[in-house]
């Protein structure tokens, strides 16, 4: 899994920006799980897919499982802490991810 596209509006009129990443694949349980484990995760069951938010350090992410697109509201001073904190969550993704194939 990778950040294909990162995309920012700061025509919020609070003072935060908008942005969104999208992923090479879908958002999974693994990757809900990592979340979870670096922030503050709420989720919502819709049938089979599940909605949610995680909250971190004032920044704030929402998306929902099998899909590619995650979107935040950022503060602008935190742009660059909300772009480390998803390449670490991806990180994580693709190291447990091989850890589960390889049955560590």
């Amino acid at each position: 899994m990778n950040i294909l596209n990162r995309s920012r509006s700061d025509r919020c009129i609070d003072g935060s920006v908008a942005c969104g990443y999208e992923l090479s694949k879908p958002v999974d349980d693994l990757f809900l799980r990592i979340l979870k484990e670096s922030g503050t995760v709420k989720i919502k069951k819709i049938g089979s897919l599940i909605m949610f938010t995680c909250e971190k350090d004032q920044m704030k992410f929402k998306g929902m499982t099998g899909d590619s697109l995650i979107l935040g509201s950022i503060q602008k001073k935190d742009l660059d802490s909300a772009d480390i904190f998803m390449e670490d969550v991806i990180r994580l993704f693709k190291h447990w991810k091989q850890d589960l194939k390889s049955g560590v």
